[in-house]
């Protein structure tokens, strides 16, 4: 998994609008799009444009964080604050809930325990045939090509004067 806290972004995930927030819980790491923040130079707030959230998630309806629903960021006369934006949550991943069809593959409650199982079970198994491939030792041969040993015979060239 890659982490991006080194950047100034905020994550998200897809939500159907007929999945309840409290269906929800478990976050699928591959499910998470990062949307980089801005900063506002008056109120310091951390803020994402939400044409840039429509962007990544093309029917977008609104974003939340658990049940309550974000809205955008108002100026004095509480109206919405163009381009719209919502306020950024650091260390949390946000739902944008979306319209349309619901995609048959997906989820909205967490993996059952075996398939959790199962899963540490073949990230377990990477990792110990990556850790094996990196204690390898190459063959000898491979060193003998590259680094010409001292008893090796020299040839000397001599040129005409």
């Amino acid at each position: 998994m890659i982490h991006l806290q080194e950047e100034h972004v905020q994550a998200f995930r897809s939500v159907h609008k007929s999945w309840k927030p409290s269906t929800i819980t478990y976050v699928d790491p591959d499910d998470i799009i990062h949307i980089e923040c801005y900063t506002d130079p008056e109120t310091h707030i951390d803020f994402i444009l939400w044409d840039e959230i429509k962007q990544a998630f093309e029917e977008a309806l609104f974003v939340r964080n658990k049940t309550k629903m974000l809205p955008y960021l108002k100026g004095s006369d509480y109206r919405p604050i163009e381009p719209k934006r919502i306020a950024a949550i650091p260390n949390v991943v946000l739902d944008v809930v979306v319209g349309g069809e619901v995609a048959p593959l997906t989820s909205p409650t967490s993996p059952s325990p075996q398939q959790q199982l199962q899963r540490h079970h073949q990230q377990i198994q990477q990792q110990a045939q990556l850790q094996q491939l990196q204690h390898q030792q190459p063959p000898q041969q491979f060193f003998r090509n590259l680094c010409p040993s001292h008893h090796a015979p020299t040839h000397l060239i001599r040129t005409p004067m």
